[in-house]
C-alpha cells in the first residue's frame, strides 16, 4: 500500500501535466479485494483501520434474511503506515487517495476476486486503464506513471507489463539462499531476453498477473469472458472439464492471448522496461513446487490451446505484417528441437578408471531419488512431505555433474561446450547491454545447480497432480488466518470505543508487536491428513527399496566381480535363506 500511494504522490507531482498535476489523485481509485472473510489476516485489517479504510465490528452476516456476499467500505485516505508502522499524513506530502476496500464474505480464489474487480467495480468506474497487483509485490514509485505514459503514447496497446525483479532483502542477504538467487536469474533472464524479444512482435505470451496492465476498452467483448471462464461455480467446482481447467491456471496467458485475436482489432502487447516491481518468490522447496506445479501444468495446457487457436489471428484487425510475425512466432514457441549426439569416441578419463563405478552409483541413485519423487508426487502436499523433497535436490545435482564422465567420451562434446559457452555468452553480453550483469555473478552457480531439480522435481510432480487445478499461492496452502467478529444473527454488536484515540494507539501496539507469529500453522485436520500421507509414503518407500537395495547388491557391476568365482547363484541362496527363516 505504501508503495501504490507514494506512486499517486509521484503523479501528483507532475504539474506540467495536462492529465495529471495536484488533483490528479481524482482520476486514480485503489480497489483492494480481499479474498475471504475467514482468511485474512487481522494486521492487515489493522493496517488498514489506521489508514481509515476498514472499521471493526460493523460486519453483517446476513441483510433482510439474504447472505451477504461482500462488505464494502469506501474512504478518500491521507494516512500511510510505513514498513515501520509509523502512520505518515499530509505533513510527509502524502495525497488524498480513494480507496474501495471489498472483503469477500468466503473465500473463492483469485478469478472470482478478478470477477468482482472488472464485472462490478469496472463496470461502474468505466477506467481507462487498470493495473493489477497481486499482494507481495511492490511497485517503484514511477512505475504506475511509466505504464500509464506508454498506454498514453500508443493508443493501440491494449495490455503492457513491466520488470518483475526478485525482492533481495536488505543488503542482497536474500541471495544467500540458493533458491530464491536460482529463481532471480530465471526472472532477469526471462526481462532482458524473453519480454523485450517478444514485446517487437506486439505479442507477449504472459502478461504475469503480479504486475501488469490493461486498456479496460480492449478487455470487452471477448477477452474478459474467457480469462474469467476458468472460475469455481458455488459448489466449489470448476465450470470447464479438466483439460480446461489446467489451462485456466495460467489465465493471464489466456488473457493474453485473447487480446491479440481479438476479432477485427488489433491490440498489441508490450514490455516496458522502466515500470519496474519487487516481489516476493517462494524461499522454500514446499512452496516452490506447489507454485510451479500451477505454472507448468497451466503453460504446457495453454500451448495446445494457443495452437489449436492461432489461426483466429487472422480474423482479428492486426495489419497484415504483424500478422505473418506472430505466425513466426508462433513457430518459434510451439517448436523446440532437442538434438542429441550418438557418437562416441572416449577421450582421457579424468577419474582414473574409477569413472565407470563412480557414474554407476550416481545413476543409481539419480533413479533410486526419481521413484522416490513419483511416489511422493501421488497424493502428497509438498509441504506434508517437506524433508523428502527438500532432500532429493542435492542428489539430483550430483548426478548432473557425474554426467561428465559420460559427456567426455562423446566426440561431439566440444561441440557441446561451444554451443553452451555461446549461450552463457549471450546471457553474460545481453546483461551488460542491459546494464544490469550482477546476477551473472551472483546467481548463476546456484540456477545451474539447481536445474536438474527444476526438471526432475518439478516437472514429475507437476504431471502427477494435473488432477490438482487449485492456484498453489503462496502461503496459502493451508487453511489459516484470523477470524473477525462474527455471529449468526442478522446483525451484530458494535464495538463502541469511549476513547478513540486509546484504540488507534492500541492499534499501533499491535502492529509493532515483534512477538507475533508470522508462521502459518496446519489445522488438526490437514496435519492429521498429511501425517497418513506421510506414513502410506514411508512404508511405501521402505518397501521398495529394501527389496531394491537387494537386488542392486547382488547384480550390479561394481559387486559382480566379488560373485564371478561362485559356482552357485547368491541372489536365489539369499533368498531360499531368507525364506527359511521367515
Amino acid at each position: 500500500m505504501s508503495s501504490v500511494i507514494k506512486n499517486v504522490a509521484y503523479i501528483c507531482s507532475k504539474k506540467r501535466s495536462r492529465t495529471w498535476g495536484n488533483e490528479g489523485w481524482q482520476k486514480i481509485v485503489v480497489l483492494i479485494v480481499a479474498d475471504g472473510l475467514n482468511k485474512i489476516n487481522e494486521r492487515t485489517l489493522n493496517v488498514l483501520s489506521l489508514m481509515g479504510c476498514y472499521q471493526d465490528g460493523i460486519i453483517q452476516k446476513s441483510v433482510r434474511g439474504k447472505p451477504v456476499t461482500a462488505h464494502l467500505f469506501e474512504y478518500t485516505t491521507q494516512l500511510m503506515v510505513d514498513n515501520d508502522f509509523n502512520v505518515k499524513g499530509k505533513d510527509y506530502s502524502i495525497p488524498p487517495v480513494q480507496v474501495i476496500f471489498c472483503l469477500k464474505q468466503k473465500n473463492a480464489k483469485k478469478l472470482n476476486s478478478h470477477r468482482w474487480s472488472f464485472k462490478a467495480f469496472a463496470n461502474l468506474l468505466n477506467p481507462k486503464i487498470c493495473i493489477l497487483l497481486d499482494v507481495g509485490t511492490k511497485p517503484s514509485q514511477t512505475s504506475v506513471y511509466r505504464l500509464w505514459k506508454a498506454f498514453d503514447r500508443d493508443q493501440h496497446i491494449g495490455g503492457a507489463c513491466g520488470e518483475i525483479k526478485v525482492d533481495l532483502g536488505y543488503k542482497c542477504r536474500n541471495l544467500l539462499n540458493p533458491l530464491i538467487a536460482s529463481q532471480n536469474f530465471e526472472y532477469k533472464i526471462s526481462n532482458i531476453l524473453d519480454k523485450p524479444s517478444e514485446s517487437v512482435f506486439g505479442y507477449i505470451s504472459v502478461l504475469l498477473g503480479a504486475f501488469s496492465t490493461y486498456r479496460y476498452e480492449a478487455l470487452l467483448n471477448g477477452p474478459l469472458e474467457k480469462y474469467l471462464k476458468g472460475e469455481y461455480d458455488d459448489s466449489g467446482a470448476t465450470k470447464t472439464g479438466i483439460f480446461e481447467a489446467n489451462m485456466y491456471l495460467a489465465e493471464d496467458r489466456i488473457l493474453s492471448f485473447e487480446l491479440v485475436i481479438k476479432k477485427d482489432e488489433s491490440w498489441k502487447l508490450k514490455y516496458i522496461k522502466s515500470a519496474k516491481a519487487e516481489t516476493d518468490v517462494p524461499d522454500n522447496v514446499p512452496e516452490f513446487i506447489s507454485q510451479r506445479r500451477r505454472w507448468l501444468n497451466g503453460s504446457f495446457f495453454t500451448t495446445f490451446y494457443s495452437i489449436a487457436k492461432f489461426t483466429h489471428v487472422w480474423r482479428s484487425g492486426q495489419p497484415f505484417y504483424r500478422k505473418i510475425l506472430l505466425q513466426i512466432q508462433l513457430v518459434y514457441n510451439a517448436f523446440v528441437f532437442l538434438i542429441q549426439s550418438t557418437t562416441s569416441n572416449p577421450i582421457t578419463d579424468p577419474f582414473k578408471g574409477h569413472g565407470d563405478n563412480l557414474f554407476e552409483a550416481a545413476r543409481s541413485l539419480y533413479l533410486i531419488i526419481i521413484v522416490i519423487i513419483f511416489i511422493c508426487s501421488m497424493g502428497n502436499r509438498p509441504q506434508g512431505t517437506k524433508l523428502i523433497y527438500t532432500l532429493s535436490v542435492p542428489p539430483i545435482d550430483f548426478k548432473n555433474l557425474s554426467n561428465i564422465q559420460e559427456t567426455l567420451k562423446n566426440a561431439a562434446f566440444r561441440d557441446i561446450v561451444i554451443s553452451v559457452a555461446l549461450t552463457f555468452l549471450l546471457y553474460l553480453f545481453s546483461s551488460f547491454i542491459y546494464f544490469e550483469p550482477w546476477h551473472m555473478f551472483s546467481c548463476l552457480v546456484q540456477y545451474l545447480l539447481l536445474v536438474p531439480s527444476y526438471v526432475n522435481i518439478l516437472m514429475i510432480y507437476a504431471f502427477c497432480n494435473t488432477h490438482d487445478v487449485s492456484w498453489g499461492t503462496k502461503g496459502d496452502n493451508i487453511n489459516t488466518g484470523v477470524l473477525p467478529t462474527e455471529v449468526d444473527q442478522e446483525t451484530i454488536t458494535i464495538e463502541i470505543y469511549e476513547d478513540e484515540d486509546a484504540a488507534y494507539d492500541n492499534i499501533i501496539t499491535q502492529l509493532k508487536n515483534k512477538e507475533h507469529d508470522d508462521k502459518q500453522h496446519r489445522n488438526a485436520v490437514i496435519k492429521k491428513d498429511d501425517y497418513y500421507k506421510l506414513f502410506r509414503t514411508n512404508f511405501v518407500l521402505s518397501w521398495i527399496f529394501t527389496n531394491g537395495l537387494i537386488i542392486f547388491l547382488f547384480t550390479s557391476n561394481a559387486f559382480a566381480k566379488y560373485f564371478s568365482t561362485l559356482d552357485y547363484n547368491p541372489y536365489l541362496v539369499f533368498g531360499m535363506l531368507f525364506i527359511e527363516l521367515s
